[in-house]
């Protein structure tokens, strides 16, 4: 069997997430499931997010949906991509999946301002 991998915790709107890539997607073996996880308590309802894969601009997979959040859930796709897509698109041996979330309009809850860290290389 298969064990997920989780990447290390990232703000985006004001609340730590984390992805979940999960080899074998819905008991495909050939696919890989990518999860979006809330690391917190609060719960924060989302117009969009979406997954993206890129390989030095092009366009390798992309997953988008909507999804209410209720303190530490998790939604994505069970079968986001080809494992073998994913492996090709590995930049120098790294993975680099781009996520973008939109926060449903009305909801009350304000996004901080936009925190860019520095790269320390």
């Amino acid at each position: 069997r298969e064990v997920p991998f989780f990447s290390p915790e990232f703000t985006c709107l004001g609340r730590q997430w984390k992805l979940e890539l999960n080899p074998g997607g819905r008991s495909n073996p050939t696919k890989i499931a990518i999860l979006l996880h809330l690391c917190s308590s609060e719960s924060i309802e989302l117009e969009e997010f979406s997954f993206s894969v890129k390989k030095y601009g092009k366009l390798i997979a992309h997953w988008s949906g909507n999804y209410e959040f209720e303190g530490e859930e998790a939604d994505g796709s069970m079968e986001f991509a080809k494992r073998s897509k994913l492996i090709d698109a590995r930049v120098e041996g790294t993975l680099i999946i781009e996520v973008q979330m939109k926060l449903l309009k009305g909801t009350g809850t304000r996004a901080p301002p936009l925190f860019i860290p520095e790269n320390p290389l």
